[in-house]
């Protein structure tokens, strides 16, 4: 059976998430996968596959050794806050096979607690967050008697990086940190965000960051206006600015703006209108927080909160993840 692709081409978040998490797992080590699982779940008991010396089938027979695997674990994932229904799950349990020594469904999901409709189910039925997966991960990799090849820690972190960048494991996420060359200077030129049509971002935010040159900038404007797919054209400038609205007309004159000094052509955009620099509800940290990693701390979007961001004593984006 071929295996899972690793970076999942899925566009909807769950199943993105869901089908890298899966091609991470195929790769790894059982007895690793194993470990991460147990510690996932804080059982240290969990067996996939049975290994076995001199099991002793029966009295008349008595086999070297053993290695078998009877499960079906099931997951359900979820990548926003408060959507696991009962009714769905109830569904889900009823799927299993009945010879499967070890049936698990797993509900893996954002929230901060336990979801009520794991509450009271089935004893099968376990729940867990991407922080527990993630913080199991960490635990697996730091322990000096677990031996990991570079490959497995690789997937691994990679999994981690893409939980972090769809704000799974920061449920009170309200800042959206963004890679951001091209888009800094415009922003403190045009207070504003472009960026490609119909980009997810997730709900809540109320805040955004620019990762620029290996650092998180100091100025962290609020949101003010999102809107999807505004075609850049002389046309829709007009009949924006006619509008007599001011963002509309805020939007318009962004639009001539780019238009004119060529960063963007005759195409939908998603723009996101933004405090200005010097206005009160744009945040301003004392300093741009440095990453000392060697890989980039947000490659598409990660996201934060802006308690973390304004606490005292981050000096890098090693505290921010404390």
């Amino acid at each position: 059976m071929a295996r899972n692709p690793i970076f999942a081409t899925y566009r909807q978040g769950e199943n993105r998430v869901t089908g890298s998490m899966l091609a991470v797992f195929e790769r790894l080590e059982v007895g690793l996968l194993q470990r991460i699982l147990g510690g996932m779940l804080e059982e240290s008991t969990i067996e996939i596959v049975e290994y076995r010396l001199q099991p002793g089938e029966s009295d008349a027979s008595v086999p070297d050794a053993r290695m078998r695997a009877s499960f079906e674990w099931l997951f359900e994932v979820k990548t926003t806050q408060g959507m696991v229904r009962e009714k769905q799950l109830r569904a889900h349990l009823s799927c299993f096979r009945s010879d499967a020594d070890d049936q698990r469904l797993l509900v893996l999901t954002p929230d901060a607690v336990e979801p009520p409709a794991v509450r009271g189910m089935d004893p099968r039925c376990s729940w867990c967050s991407f922080r527990q997966l993630s913080d199991a991960i960490d635990t697996v990799l730091a322990d000096p008697g677990v031996v990991v090849g570079e490959h497995a820690v690789f997937l691994l972190r990679e999994l981690q990086s893409l939980f972090a960048e769809d704000g799974l494991l920061d449920p009170g996420a309200d800042v959206v940190v963004l890679p951001a060359r091209i888009a800094y200077p415009e922003y403190l030129a045009y207070s504003a965000y472009v960026c490609q049509p119909k980009r997810a971002f997730k709900p809540g935010l109320t805040h955004l960051g620019f990762y620029v040159e290996r650092a998180i900038q100091a100025l962290i404007p609020a949101i003010r206006l999102v809107e999807d797919e505004v075609l850049f054209s002389e046309a829709v400038a007009k009949h924006r600015e006619a509008t007599g609205a001011p963002d509309q007309a805020e939007i318009a004159a962004l639009i001539r703006a780019l238009l004119r000094t060529g960063p963007r052509a005759e195409e939908s955009y998603k723009v996101i209108l933004l405090s200005p620099p010097d206005h009160d509800a744009t945040v301003r940290l004392p300093a741009p927080i440095p990453h000392t990693g060697k890989a980039a701390w947000v490659q598409n979007q990660r996201y934060t909160s802006l308690a973390t961001l304004t606490t005292a004593g981050v000096v890098s984006t090693d505290d921010l993840t404390k």
